[in-house]
């Protein structure tokens, strides 16, 4: 469940690299930080990432030890916690984000935080559903240009499953 965090992060961390730097007051800094250390985001982060690091290692062991050693480096907390920052803190004023942090030490709060990482990965399969839908449709369409290949097969019947649990 902690892999959709990491996901939401590097979208979120690439998407800001993208655009122009936003600016945000130290009092929204202050503030975004309570509710990332409240809410374990960085941990769960830190989790994700280093299991999406392990996997690649599994699954690429020739990979160069000075790619793992970066890998290792690009898991740094501060960075991440600079990054999730300017996420929140670019988008909410200062007294919406104390409303917020408010708001998760209550028991709605504190249940939003608990099935926070499970709602955002069926969140994150829906979208990949309509994504598989519309790969079997152009697949059908042109199966030479959009080839079925087993690890597709496999996408498909797996993104299946996770939508015959949601209904």
């Amino acid at each position: 469940m902690q892999l959709s965090s990491a996901a939401l992060f590097l979208l979120c961390l690439f998407g800001l690299s993208m655009g122009a730097p936003q600016k945000q007051s130290p009092e929204q800094r202050t503030e975004v930080l309570g509710i990332l250390v409240d809410a374990k985001y960085v941990e769960n982060i830190e989790a994700g990432m280093k299991i999406q690091m392990e996997k690649a290692m599994s699954e690429n062991p020739s990979l160069p030890q000075k790619v793992v050693d970066d890998m290792k480096k690009a898991i740094d907390r501060k960075r991440i916690l600079d990054e999730l920052a300017a996420c929140w803190g670019t988008v909410y004023t200062v007294q919406e984000l104390r409303e917020i942090r408010k708001f998760l030490k209550t028991p709605a709060g504190k249940k939003f935080l608990q099935h926070q990482p499970e709602v955002t990965e069926r969140m994150t399969a829906v979208g990949a559903m309509v994504g598989m839908d519309m790969f079997q449709m152009l697949n059908k369409f042109d199966p030479v240009r959009y080839p079925m290949d087993e690890k597709t097969k496999a996408m498909v019947a797996r993104y299946s499953a996770i939508r015959d649990g949601l209904r």
